[in-house]
């Protein structure tokens, strides 16, 4: 089987007022029971498990994924958490797994990466974080954004997910229709604690495909996300799952841990997406720049010059030569020049209009991409989810003030820059759309230990 299908299974799903509010009740009781659970965790267990009943199965950096040692192969009692309650009051036979620990990053960034309202954005998440899901779509949205709560989404969605290489030989994808919540829920201290939820559900429109080698699964969990300290958000994560099928319980249970513990890839994710975002508004101003001049402006990079009335590299002042110019590119956010080692390339992705996912690998400066890590999330989202959103300078000009104003007029007019400037054609530049093989293309890995050690400097900073 290829996916994706050649064609949407599903048609969109028509619900009731009551079918909508009965969704809604249930994703409250959930949200509500995983906050009470997690409070507990805090303040009464002062975030140790019980290693009697947790054992650990999975770690990476500061988060880990515990299995409940406890779990009995039988349907809960009537009253019992809302999540233990399956479709159909039926068992749940894997046990509980329970992820905690730490994630390097912003609450905002973390809830940016994670909401995906859309089968465009479900795409794009898939292509940063490696989550496996090959296919889906949402079938109903409920709620949408609001500008107070730009992350806020309440809907039915179909998902497939597959497995690695090595799974798929023996172990059939699953599918899944699930009521999914995200958004921000704010503590009765005031802390913003941020949730993301997916519960199965069952939906007459929506059989089963096992005709088409389509296993259906159920899975029930909750991710909490909460602003520990800069640059550091606390992750708590219930979830249960019956996968179906026969595959061994050690093999599932495996392939699940990998999967909750990427839960750190969702700030990849928010910080490539701000960089895309900013890419297309700096792109959409210098063609308006260029219309009013009466020629395209976008075609034009800054050359920076040092005393010696020599051309440089904008960010180190090192001398660009005649022989090495055509290899210093131009940043493809503010257009100016750098050289290598104050340049980096990374690879972003979109949708296309025929719905395939495809990659470009821009070029970008060091300043600009510590700028973007800078731009509110929440704003962008705000842009981006919200009907009838704000004026896009205020999406940048955030109220929690993590961008000023120079940093927003730096980004919204790029196409400025070369009247400070010397400017020259990029006629004699390469293209940044095909640079895999002269600038180095930064990982997520690599990505992952510069925040490693951002932190850990923030850390030392505050002691």
């Amino acid at each position: 089987m290829r996916f994706p299908l050649e064609q949407n299974p599903f048609e969109p799903v028509q619900l009731s007022s009551e079918d909508c509010e009965r969704y809604e009740t249930l994703a409250t009781s959930l949200l509500q029971d995983t906050i009470a659970d997690y409070q507990r965790f805090v303040t009464e267990d002062n975030r140790v498990l019980d290693r009697r009943r947790w054992k650990p199965i999975k770690t990476r950096e500061s988060v880990t994924v515990f299995k409940d040692s406890q779990h009995a192969t039988r349907a809960p009692p009537p009253g019992t958490h809302a999540m233990d309650t399956a479709i159909g009051g039926a068992a749940w036979n894997l046990p509980k797994l329970l992820a905690v620990g730490v994630i390097h990053g912003s609450l905002d960034d973390v809830m940016y990466g994670a909401v995906n309202p859309d089968a465009d954005t479900i795409k794009i998440k898939t292509a940063y974080v490696n989550d496996e899901i090959v296919d889906g779509t949402v079938l109903c949205r409920i709620k949408t954004g609001t500008d107070e709560d730009p992350f806020r989404f309440l809907g039915l969605k179909w998902l497939v997910k597959s497995h690695s290489p090595t799974m798929n030989v023996i172990v059939w994808p699953r599918d899944g229709v699930f009521l999914e919540s995200t958004g921000i829920h704010v503590l009765p201290n005031g802390d913003r604690v941020g949730y993301h939820i997916m519960h199965s559900v069952e939906v007459p429109q929506c059989p089963e495909l096992r005709h088409l080698g389509i296993l259906r699964s159920r899975v029930s969990s909750c991710y909490l996300y909460k602003q520990l300290r800069p640059r550091a958000v606390e992750v708590f994560m219930q979830t249960l799952i019956e996968p179906g099928g026969s595959a061994p319980d050690s093999m599932l249970l495996n392939s699940l841990a990998c999967g909750l513990i990427g839960c750190w890839k969702t700030v990849w994710c928010a910080q490539n997406k701000k960089l895309t975002w900013l890419l297309e508004e700096a792109e959409a101003t210098r063609l308006r720049a260029g219309d009013a001049a009466g020629a395209s402006r976008g075609d034009q990079v800054v050359v920076r010059t040092n005393n010696e009335g020599k051309q440089c590299c904008a960010t180190c002042t090192k001398t660009i030569s005649h022989r090495t110019f055509r290899k210093d590119v131009a940043c493809a956010l503010c257009r100016v020049v750098v050289c290598n080692k104050c340049r980096t390339g990374r690879k972003l992705y979109y949708v296309r209009r025929n719905g395939s996912v495809k990659h470009v690998t821009r070029t970008l400066c060091n300043a600009c991409i510590t700028r973007s890590n800078r731009v509110s999330s929440a704003g962008i989202a705000r842009y981006q989810f919200v009907p009838n959103a704000r004026d896009r300078r205020r999406v940048l000009r955030d109220e929690t003030k993590q961008v000023d104003d120079d940093v927003a007029d730096a980004v919204l007019e790029t196409s400025d820059a070369a009247g400070t400037a010397d400017s020259s054609s990029s006629s004699g530049m390469s293209d940044d759309n095909d640079l895999d093989d002269e600038i180095s293309v930064e990982t997520i890995e690599v990505w992952e230990a510069e925040q490693i050690r951002l932190s850990t400097m923030q850390e030392s900073k505050e002691t």
